[in-house]
């Protein structure tokens, strides 16, 4: 059989094998940064977008303002981390360790948080419209008029978590723990509270009966 090839491609090469096309990189061959590598960076004023750092140790690091708009940072070590005015839209947070972070008016919008743990971190008026938070952890944590619009926390644990004031339109809250959670005077327009858990240390928002969207009590 005859096989025709096209103008600019040699016979055995594919389309995308052309002479002086650019391959594609290879993300499993992404040399991590380190923690150094990111601090001088932050202290140059050099471009962090897109930094790929999984499983980087970050603990107690100084970055206020940082740009990290879509980096990877799984399975990092965030502890004590200082990110307030952090532009972190869609930056992969799965199993990172957040705890006591301060994340005060930090843009989160779109972040990638599956099982993160963000326990007693301070989220006060941050950004997290479209968040997934599906199983993490934010225990304590202070959410105080932060804007959870649309976010997904579908069995995440809010237990004993401060969401005074917060924008949960549209929020999906399925089977969350909101044990201890306090939700005054949250927005709660489409909010879905389906097999959310509650006790009597929950406190609500007057408009709201538990039983009515679908809340289970425990005792």
């Amino acid at each position: 059989m005859l096989i025709m090839v096209g103008a600019g491609v040699a016979a055995g090469q594919t389309p995308g094998a052309q002479a002086g096309a650019s391959p594609k990189p290879d993300l499993k061959l992404r040399k991590p940064l380190s923690r150094e590598e990111i601090l001088k960076a932050y202290r140059e004023g050099k471009d962090l977008k897109k930094t790929y750092a999984p499983r980087v140790n970050l603990s107690r690091a100084f970055l206020l303002a940082v740009d990290f708009t879509e980096a990877d940072l799984s399975s990092a070590n965030l502890h004590r981390v200082r990110l307030q005015n952090a532009n972190l839209k869609r930056v992969k947070f799965t199993k990172a360790r957040l705890t006591s972070a301060r994340l005060d008016r930090a843009n989160m919008e779109s972040v990638q948080g599956r099982q993160c743990d963000l326990s007693q971190a301070n989220l006060t008026n941050a950004r997290l419209h479209r968040a997934v938070l599906t199983d993490a952890v934010l225990r304590k944590a202070i959410l105080v008029r932060a804007s959870l619009r649309n976010a997904v926390l579908t069995r995440a644990s809010l237990r004993e978590a401060d969401l005074r004031s917060a924008d949960l339109s549209g929020a999906d809250l399925t089977a969350a723990d909101l044990r201890g959670c306090d939700l005054r005077d949250v927005r709660h327009l489409r909010t879905r509270w389906t097999g959310a858990r509650y006790d009597d240390t929950t406190r609500w928002p007057k408009d709201v009966t538990p039983a009515k969207v679908g809340a289970i009590r425990l005792p």
